[in-house]
């Protein structure tokens, strides 16, 4: 519980009351932080006795953040177009927990091709009353290249050995056909 509870020095055993319309407190004092909303909020202590007195102070309610993102995936490769996440909160400032990610620090793009592969946390954080930060994982996988495919010739004999394809890296994959 992250609500407010007022430090009373002197004559104690006092009331509390909201001036402020919309202030939720109980009767120590304590704001409720999540009902009072967002602004100004005074509170009035009085205390009792035969001769009474009263202090007001007022409380700074901010709103919180949400620094909540996400990107279209979770794994890219180096040749793929760079990815834009989707953000909850506009103003935050995106990092990465290592050197080899290029991304921008105020959009959060990953600059695909000129990252080093690997797995990295990216975060997005907010400084400030109210500081949050959410953070993710992604991995840059290294782009091998377009495999080339090309038989040894253009033209065979319907009852010659099948020819098999040249291929120009060290591909794995489906032919089809």
């Amino acid at each position: 519980d992250n609500d407010p509870v007022p430090v009373i020095s002197g004559n104690g055993g006092g009331t509390f009351a909201a001036i402020t319309q919309g202030t939720v407190l109980d009767s120590i004092g304590r704001i409720d932080l999540n009902a009072s909303g967002a602004g100004a909020h005074v509170v009035q202590y009085t205390t009792a006795g035969a001769c009474p007195d009263s202090l007001r102070d007022t409380v700074t309610i901010n709103n919180s953040v949400n620094a909540f993102f996400t990107y279209p995936g979770s794994a890219f490769c180096t040749n793929e177009s760079h990815p834009l996440p989707t953000i909850t909160s506009q103003g935050g400032i995106f990092s990465g927990n290592l050197p080899g990610i290029m991304l921008d620090t105020l959009s959060g793009e990953i600059s695909l091709n000129a990252s080093q592969p690997g797995l990295y946390e990216v975060t997005y954080s907010f400084t400030g009353t109210c500081q949050t930060s959410f953070s993710t994982t992604i991995q840059i996988q290294d782009f091998p290249g377009v495999p080339q495919l090309q038989y040894p010739a253009d033209s065979f004999c319907r009852d010659s050995v099948a020819p098999l394809p040249n291929l120009s890296t060290d591909s794995v994959g489906i032919f089809i056909g």
